[in-house]
């Protein structure tokens, strides 16, 4: 197939993805705006702003939360599924670390966490040369007590590979271990399993490829959906962006908790039913 029949074909992917997915899509464009605004409301929240660990939780991770919802729905909408499943990979993967950072009462316990995430960033910090003017600034700031822990870990084991988690509690020593003491087991193995076989490239190339009857390879759209449907991950893109931002809800602003779950009620009508579809 020739570049320019390739072309033709990625526009008309664009027209069938926006035909088939637009209700989804544009309640998934309304969960990104809804959760930017409250983020927003809380960033200008004096008893926020001025607590360092609530300050990284909202501007660091709801940010980080709100960039891969934003990836998705502008990916989605010109039908490139498969590049659109790392950023919902890395949703559900945020979404156990946030269940786990606030699963048991105590603020100790939770702020522990969220100084150890705080630390383990800043630390990757001070290796990248594109951060270098703020270098000061971030030594200056692992020099707190609060960080003692993880800095012995690292002054210990420079090139230490251990994350975060498992340098506070070795018994979870990857993201499933996670999942699986969050009961997210059987979620883990559904949609994070299948988001990170599709990016592999070993999953993901022959689904560039169309084997003619003649035994011949010819070239695919690179916009073909193949092997996802886009409604799965704009169903575990919801999934996750809910759960995160109604854990932050209860923490942070609970009189935003009644809106928001009215609002969660209405997306889901709008995501639960997925589209069965034949993609040429």
């Amino acid at each position: 197939m020739n570049s320019d029949a390739n072309l033709e074909l990625d526009a008309l992917s664009e027209k069938f993805v926006e035909k088939t997915f637009s209700p989804q899509l544009n309640a998934l464009s309304e969960i990104e705006s809804v959760c930017s605004k409250l983020q927003s409301n809380w960033i200008g929240d004096p008893s926020i702003e001025m607590d360092f660990g609530k300050s990284f939780v909202i501007c660091g991770i709801g940010s980080h939360v709100l960039m891969h919802v934003d990836a998705i729905n502008v990916l989605l909408r010109k039908n490139i599924a498969i590049p659109a499943c790392l950023s919902a990979r890395a949703l559900v993967e945020i979404k156990y670390y946030i269940k786990w950072i606030f699963s048991e009462d105590g603020n100790e316990s939770i702020n522990n966490k969220i100084d150890s995430y705080l630390a383990y960033e800043l630390r990757q910090r001070l290796s990248s040369d594109v951060y270098k003017d703020e270098h000061e600034r971030v030594r200056a700031l692992l020099s707190m007590s609060r960080f003692n822990k993880v800095n012995e870990y690292y002054d210990a084991n420079p090139s230490g590979k251990k994350k975060w988690y498992s340098i506070i509690d070795s018994s979870f020593p990857n993201i499933f271990t996670i999942a699986d003491k969050m009961e997210c087991k059987d979620e883990y193995l559904k949609d994070y399993s299948l988001f990170s076989n599709v990016i592999h490239s070993g999953l993901s190339i022959l689904d560039h490829v169309y084997i003619e009857p003649d035994g011949k390879m010819s070239q695919l759209s690179i916009r073909s959906p193949k092997p996802i449907n886009p409604s799965k991950v704009i169903r575990s893109t919801f999934d996750s962006v809910s759960a995160i931002f109604e854990i932050l809800i209860k923490n942070y602003s609970p009189s935003d908790n009644p809106e928001f779950s009215s609002k969660v009620i209405e997306w889901d009508k709008v995501v639960s039913s997925e589209v069965v579809y034949k993609y040429k």
